[in-house]
């Protein structure tokens, strides 16, 4: 009998040391969801996601997914480069802004890159992606390890940049809204992020 009571009173303990560490957790879960709620609505910066204004990416080509040459150094105009990544839901929101911006280009899809930067064991994914992305660019796949990464100097997704024909950084966003107009597009409430294209 007296080990069944210590029993009970060693379960009873257990149970009530994990009722105080559980409600602490859930004090600590709803701290972070006030914190997390009260940035976000604030912009996250995006200095230093990219290669800044002003810097040149060193000379890049690559062939896209249906087999064109592709060439900073070959470009007659300002060229957007776009880097999304699969499982990245900003970056699936970004898409259709991007195809958008991209149709507003005087050249259209010959101003516009999109790389799709996925491991092999998301090559199903990067291909829906790759997919989609090539009605609007010239779609490029590549790893997290491949050129353009380091070349662009890409730290988050999905991130844009604006290189102009002498390969210079005029613009770098997070976010398509935050690219310069095209010229020649219609007015809209697009924020300007540089000199325009």
């Amino acid at each position: 009998m007296p080990y069944v009571v210590a029993a009970i009173v060693a379960v009873g303990l257990l149970c009530f040391i994990d009722l105080v560490l559980t409600v602490g957790v859930i004090g600590r879960l709803r701290e972070h969801t006030q914190l997390l709620a009260q940035g976000a609505g604030a912009p996250i910066p995006f200095k230093d996601m990219t290669l800044p204004v002003g810097a040149s990416p060193p000379p890049y080509s690559a062939s896209t997914i249906d087999g064109r040459h592709v060439s900073l150094s070959a470009q007659r105009g300002p060229t957007v480069v776009g880097f999304f990544m699969p499982g990245c839901d900003a970056c699936e929101e970004e898409i259709p802004e991007y195809l958008r911006y991209a149709a507003e280009l005087p050249d259209g899809q010959a101003d516009v890159w999109a790389f799709v930067i996925a491991d092999e064991d998301d090559d199903e994914a990067a291909e829906v992606k790759a997919q989609q992305l090539a009605t609007g660019a010239r779609v490029i796949r590549e790893t997290d390890k491949g050129p353009a990464m380091a070349a662009f100097a890409v730290r988050a997704f999905p991130a844009f940049c604006v290189v102009s024909e002498d390969r210079a950084v005029t613009a770098t966003a997070g976010r398509v809204a935050d690219l310069p107009k095209p010229s020649g597009a219609p007015a809209d409430n697009r924020h300007h992020a540089a000199t325009g294209l």
